[in-house]
C-alpha cells in the first residue's frame, strides 16, 4: 500500500511538473532603447539602463530633449540632455561608472541670493558633511526620491525664485508649487534644459527625430506616370504618383507636392490636398494650356515625416 501510494504521488509530480510552464521563469529580454514620443527622441544603451535605475525617470529626470552627440570635452565622450538632467557617458571610464548624471545644480547655482529664506529647523535634517538643513515637504521628497545618492547635498537654503521656494542641490533644483495638489507640490526642476540653453549649444539638436523611422521608413522610392502620355494643346491631365519606402512597402498618409513645366516656359505648381491612401497612391488632375508643343516636364516631390523623395515625368503636348 505505501508503495503504491508512493508511486502514485511520484506520477502526480511528474505529472504537474511535465504540464508546468517553464516560460514562466524565463527571463524578460532586457530594453536597450526606448523612444520617446513626447520630445521626439531616443534613450539607448548605458544611457536608458541609468535612466531606469530610479524608480520614476520621468518625474526626476524627465523625457529625454536630444538624442546622445559627441562631446567637445573629448572625442571619448557622448551627452545626452533631459528636460532635467544631464547625462555624460564616458567610454573606457576608469572607476567603472559608464554614465554620469552631471551637477547641472552647482553649475547654476548662484550663492548669496538676496531672496534667501531662513528656516527655523524643526522639521528640518542636516546631514553629515552639508553646510544647509533641508526642510519639510523638500526633506519627505528629499529622501522618498534617493536622497544624497541622487541628488547630493544642498548647496543652498530655501530661496525664493520666481515666486516659488526652491532649494538647490548639487544636482537638482527642488521648487515648491502651491497651486498644485498635495503629495504634488515638490517639483525637480527643468535645469537640464535651462543648462543647454546656457551653453548655446546648437538648438538643431532638440529636433524631434521623424516618427517615420519608429516604424522603420528610412528613405523613400517615388514613382509618377500621366493618364495620358500624350494630349493636345490644352486640356485635363492626371498623374498618378506611388511612394513606397526602402524595402518596397506602401507608404500612406505622405504629402505630393508637383511642378509641371510646359513647352511654352509656363509653370504650373500644385500641393496635393489628399496624402497617399494605404496602398501608397495618389492622383492628382489639372488643366494646362500650352502655346507650343513639346514634352511637358512633371516634377514630383513627396514628404513623409520630414523625409523627402523626388522623381520627374512627362507627357507630350501635341496637336
Amino acid at each position: 500500500m505505501k508503495i503504491r501510494h508512493l508511486i502514485l504521488s511520484i506520477t502526480i509530480i511528474l505529472a504537474l511538473v511535465g504540464g508546468w510552464n517553464w516560460h514562466t521563469f524565463a527571463a524578460e529580454p532586457q530594453e536597450t532603447e526606448r523612444y520617446f514620443p513626447a520630445t521626439g527622441h531616443w534613450v539607448k544603451g548605458e544611457f536608458l539602463k541609468t535612466y531606469n535605475l530610479v524608480s520614476d525617470p520621468i518625474k526626476l529626470y524627465g523625457y529625454p530633449i536630444t538624442e546622445a552627440f559627441s562631446s567637445d570635452l573629448s572625442s571619448n565622450t557622448l551627452v545626452q540632455f533631459f528636460n532635467k538632467a544631464m547625462f555624460i557617458l564616458r567610454v573606457n571610464s576608469s572607476n567603472g561608472t559608464a554614465v554620469e548624471v552631471m551637477p547641472i545644480g552647482r553649475y547654476l547655482y548662484t550663492a548669496d541670493n538676496p531672496r534667501a529664506l531662513i528656516e527655523k529647523f524643526s522639521g528640518c535634517r542636516v546631514y553629515p558633511q552639508a553646510d544647509y538643513p533641508i526642510c519639510y515637504a523638500f526633506l519627505e521628497f528629499y529622501e522618498i526620491y534617493g536622497g544624497v545618492a541622487q541628488f547630493g547635498k544642498p548647496i543652498s537654503g530655501i530661496e525664493l525664485e520666481k515666486d516659488y521656494k526652491v532649494q538647490y542641490f548639487e544636482r537638482a533644483r527642488l521648487e515648491f508649487h502651491p497651486d498644485l495638489p498635495l503629495g504634488k507640490k515638490v517639483m525637480v526642476a527643468d535645469l537640464g534644459s535651462e543648462y543647454f540653453y546656457l551653453m548655446k549649444l546648437d538648438p538643431l539638436l532638440l529636433r524631434p527625430i521623424a516618427t517615420a523611422a519608429i516604424n522603420g521608413i528610412l528613405s523613400l522610392k517615388v514613382r509618377a506616370f500621366p493618364q495620358n502620355s500624350v494630349t493636345g494643346t490644352s486640356g485635363r491631365q492626371i498623374i498618378y504618383v506611388i511612394v513606397q519606402d526602402q524595402k518596397k512597402v506602401n507608404v500612406p498618409g505622405a504629402q505630393v507636392l508637383v511642378k509641371v513645366k510646359l513647352p511654352d516656359g509656363s509653370l504650373l505648381s500644385y500641393a496635393v490636398t489628399k496624402p497617399t491612401n494605404e496602398f501608397g497612391m495618389v492622383d492628382f488632375d489639372f488643366t494646362f494650356n500650352s502655346r507650343r508643343i513639346g514634352p511637358a516636364v512633371v516634377e514630383i516631390k513627396v514628404i513623409y515625416e520630414g523625409i523627402e523623395a523626388q522623381t520627374v515625368t512627362s507627357f507630350r503636348i501635341w496637336q
